[in-house]
């Protein structure tokens, strides 16, 4: 288990994110604010020219069983990317299969995956996407998050919906700071007063593991260790959560 202390921040009339940066203190990951469209990964169309092998087409490709560990990381990847994108307090998306997977060795630009997968959104109105999305692993001496790339027609993004802006009302103009402990509990039980808020750590905790992540890992929020509102600023609404990541895969190996 790893835990993160995270900072999110919810804009009010605003679609664009607060996110964090992650560093290392006392064994812990810190997380403080910054601008989500800022600091995360440029998409693979930006990404800097293949190696001189890819390019003359000396890959290497396989066919992956969509089963497999490899395909599930890739597709959590993406998982992880529409959260971190396009999650809110009352919409989560999920990986629900993978159709088809494959994947080729792009030399010195790292490993990329191709799969076709299906989404589903969470929300009031569950809507399900499908579609095909790629997922590169980049190579270096810096550990970099995988890039996500694909056509995200058709998918819902996130809006200031009546649900949100009516969560914003609430707990703006709150007499007392929300606060709470071990989301869910230990009988997986979450109070619905408490959903949107596992909601929010999730969106914040995906930014967390995708920038994580590589081909090694495996990471899920296992729990909301304890959340606490902050003084709202700037007409927004902040919050201090303490999340435990899991990672299965090392703990597989």
């Amino acid at each position: 288990m790893i835990l993160a202390l995270c900072r999110w921040s919810f804009p009010h009339l605003s679609s664009q994110f607060k996110a964090v940066k992650c560093s290392e203190k006392d064994g812990n990951l810190v997380l403080s604010s910054d601008t989500l469209y800022h600091a995360f990964p440029p998409p693979l169309s930006s990404l800097t020219s293949l190696s001189a092998e890819a390019q003359e087409g000396q890959v290497k490709t396989r066919k992956l069983n969509p089963r497999n560990y490899e395909a599930r990381r890739a597709g959590n990847a993406v998982r992880l990317y529409l959260n971190t994108l396009y999650g809110s307090s009352s919409r989560l998306y999920s990986v629900t299969k993978i159709h088809k997977a494959r994947t080729k060795d792009m030399g010195e630009a790292g490993m990329k995956y191709f799969l076709k997968v299906s989404v589903e959104s969470w929300s009031d109105e569950s809507s399900e996407w499908r579609g095909s999305v790629e997922v590169l692993y980049p190579r270096g001496e810096t550990q970099a998050p995988p890039q996500v790339q694909g056509s995200w027609g058709g998918l819902p993004q996130l809006n200031i919906s009546d649900k949100e802006q009516e969560f914003y009302q609430r707990y703006s103009a709150a007499d007392s700071a929300v606060s709470g402990k071990d989301i869910p509990d230990s009988y997986g039980n979450i109070d619905p007063e408490m959903k949107p808020f596992w909601h929010l750590a999730r969106v914040a905790a995906s930014f967390v593991m995708l920038n994580e992540s590589n081909e090694n890992t495996l990471y899920n929020m296992a729990q909301v260790a304890k959340i606490t509102q902050l003084e709202t600023q700037d007409d927004q609404l902040r919050f201090e959560l303490e999340v435990l990541l899991h990672d299965m895969v090392s703990e597989e190996g």
